[in-house]
């Protein structure tokens, strides 16, 4: 039963990560910000097919490669080790950002339980583990993993620098694209279609 529950708990994990890992394929695609193709949508199912199919192919490949290279047990640790370090720094910053948040455009509304105490102790558990987690530096391969994700931080920083001299517009639309489905522009009605010359529709 618990082998049962784990494998469960597995699926939900890898749907819920296949699902937020593709919709940001998507949306960066669909503006450009990778490339487009990954921004269509099927044209029965509406669906981001595209970018479905892409997400699916690379995790597919590197999982094979890590099993590969370091048997699927060990993979599956090392990859959740090499995930973990990416993500909780987010998680670190998304406690201070929400304290910054509240108390710089809603601080009528902050609370210091809710938006002080709880963040702070967030914060210091996920420091420890961030800790824990790189002191002392495991053997390989994980010795190496938090130099990548660091060169991947990198990475994006300049991403980010390029960006914002380009075309800034792009950087500011990029916080909004991935959880808010911006509709086109409506079209101006054609001559003898509803909506002109006083017509109703």
């Amino acid at each position: 039963m618990v082998s049962l529950a784990a494998v469960s708990a597995q699926i939900a994990v890898l749907i819920a990560i296949h699902n937020a890992n593709y919709r940001i394929f998507y949306a960066l695609g669909r503006e450009r910000l990778l490339p487009p193709i990954l921004g269509r949508t099927h044209p029965r199912y509406q669906t981001p097919y595209m970018a479905i199919i892409a997400y699916s192919v690379v995790a597919m490949a590197l999982g094979l490669l890590f099993g590969l290279l370091w048997t699927p047990i060990a993979a599956f640790g090392d990859v959740g080790y090499f995930s973990s370090l990416g993500i909780l720094p987010i998680y670190f910053l998304t406690n201070v950002a929400l304290i910054v948040f509240m108390w710089r455009k809603h601080r009528a509304e902050f609370s210091w339980v809710f938006h002080g105490v709880f963040p702070v102790i967030a914060m210091a558990i996920i420091g420890f583990g961030i800790y824990t987690s790189l002191h002392p530096l495991p053997p390989y391969p994980e010795n190496f993993m938090p130099f990548s994700v660091l060169g991947w931080i990198l990475i994006g920083v300049g991403w980010m620098l390029y960006l914002r001299r380009r075309d800034p517009g792009k950087l500011q639309l990029i916080g909004k694209i991935v959880f808010l489905d911006i509709e086109p522009a409506p079209e101006p009605a054609k001559a003898g279609q509803p909506g002109q010359s006083g017509e109703q529709p």
